[in-house]
């Protein structure tokens, strides 16, 4: 008694159809029927096997995921990207102070650090001569 309709999937009903019908639309039909035969025995066999037949993954489905993964990110950063073209630097701070929240009562300049460079410099002279340098000190203007 058969249970062939018991055994088979979806995936592998449609495995056998594709394989019969491309015979079938040749029109040879004595291949159509060793096709139906052949792949009937593969998956009957596979399921004999405890593994049924499974329709491969198809590979480019994983690229088309990461394509559509990296548009869909782009999209997203380009939103934010014309959102941000609304923030400018301004030359000075006038714009970003609130007015009357800063009040400045003296001017001063105080320098923490100093630093002193000398470099002697050579003379194409005989007559020798002096050094020369450079100085910057702490203080206020």
């Amino acid at each position: 008694r058969g249970n062939y309709k018991n055994i088979i999937c979806y995936a592998a009903y449609d495995k056998v159809d594709d394989d019969v019908v491309t015979e079938l639309k040749r029109s040879d039909y004595d291949s159509a029927f060793r096709t139906f035969i052949n792949s009937s025995t593969e998956v009957v066999d596979l399921y004999n096997q405890g593994t049924p037949y499974k329709k491969p993954f198809p590979i480019y489905l994983i690229g088309l995921g990461v394509v559509i993964g990296i548009i869909i990110g782009l999209v997203v950063i380009m939103g934010f990207k014309v959102q941000l073209r609304s923030v400018r630097s301004m030359p000075d701070a006038n714009n970003y102070v609130k007015d009357d929240s800063f009040l400045l009562t003296e001017s001063k300049d105080i320098f923490l650090y100093s630093h002193v460079s000398k470099t002697r410099r050579q003379s194409s002279s005989s007559s020798g001569g002096g050094g020369g340098g450079h100085s910057s000190g702490g203080g206020h203007f």
